[in-house]
């Protein structure tokens, strides 16, 4: 295979253009992101990459620690993102250095991480999911953990916290005819033409399951174990509290985080959600089919 140099991705209709800078060693795609790469694409988003340190970085303030694997630092003019694990005993092991807008920057991958056949990969987690989410919230959508599915040209979303879930609605929905799902753990609700439009991300879970297909939103599920399948259709106000809960919104970014929550309100008045406990079996499908076929119609509201 010859080396890789630079190659495109679209999530959610956003392109990534990512070019390698380093003279060696090649540029390689992860393998969760095949199913996502395009080709001569119109991009707003230029990502170079190098396997190396990058040059020696001013002090900047913190702006947001994770208390985790990420740390955001820097300043009116750049952004530094700061990933490190536990397992490198706290060694960072990709740092990313981007625009305030984060539509260019350069991701430097520490030589320290294994190459993969003499290939590097320009996005270790959660490095692109978490730039997305910066872009996102510049009234472009939301990210949220959920399960999401194509059933009959619908749109079909299951909302839930990790242990939810989300998985087991996959795995017995991968099954069923006329049905693709986008992801086990991860989808993007975006605005298109007056209604909310759900998309597939490369940042599945456990199932590994992903498409970079989108379409509208018929219905949203907020899920939980249960002993019996059981649905109660929900109030906004609830509805949107839920969808907060499980969504990635930039508390680090006041004017973004305003966005998220405007947008999951209108998420929750347009679109039919309900409470949903289900049971880890086959009834759970045919009992949501027979709700799908209650007929719902409702668009998000225009601004005036």
């Amino acid at each position: 295979m010859e080396p890789i140099e630079q190659f495109q991705i679209k999530i959610a209709e956003i392109t990534f253009s990512v070019v390698n800078k380093s003279k060696a060693p090649a540029l390689g795609i992860p393998q969760t992101h095949e199913k996502f790469v395009v080709t001569e694409e119109k991009s707003g988003i230029t990502l170079y990459t190098q396997y190396e340190e990058p040059p020696p970085l001013a002090p900047y303030p913190v702006i947001f620690d994770s208390k985790g694997s990420w740390c955001l630092y820097g300043n009116n003019e750049q952004r530094i993102l700061r990933f490190c694990s536990s397992a490198l005993q706290h060694r960072p092991y990709q740092i990313a250095i981007l625009s305030p807008d984060y539509r260019t920057g350069t991701l430097f991958v520490l030589p320290w991480i294994p190459l993969d056949n003499g290939r590097y990969y320009p996005f270790n987690y959660p490095v692109d999911e978490l730039i997305m989410v910066n872009l996102l919230s510049a009234e472009l959508g939301v990210l949220v953990h959920g399960c999401g599915l194509i059933y009959q040209g619908k749109g079909i979303l299951f909302i839930g916290s990790s242990g939810a879930g989300k998985t087991t609605i996959a795995n017995l929905w991968k099954a069923v005819p006329d049905t693709t799902i986008l992801s086990d753990d991860r989808l993007i609700l975006r605005k298109k033409e007056g209604q909310v439009w759900v998309y597939g991300t490369p940042w599945h879970g456990t199932a590994n399951l992903a498409s970079p297909q989108g379409v509208p939103v018929e219905r949203i599920f907020l899920i939980r174990h249960n002993a019996k399948n059981a649905v109660v259709q929900l109030p906004p106000t609830q509805i949107a509290t839920e969808l907060f809960v499980c969504s990635f919104p930039t508390f680090w970014n006041p004017v973004g985080l305003a966005y998220t929550l405007q947008f999951l309100g209108e998420i929750a008045e347009s679109v039919s959600s309900y409470a949903l406990e289900f049971t880890p079996d086959q009834t759970t499908v045919s009992f949501i089919r027979a709700v799908l076929e209650k007929p719902t119609s409702r668009n998000l509201k225009s601004k005036s």
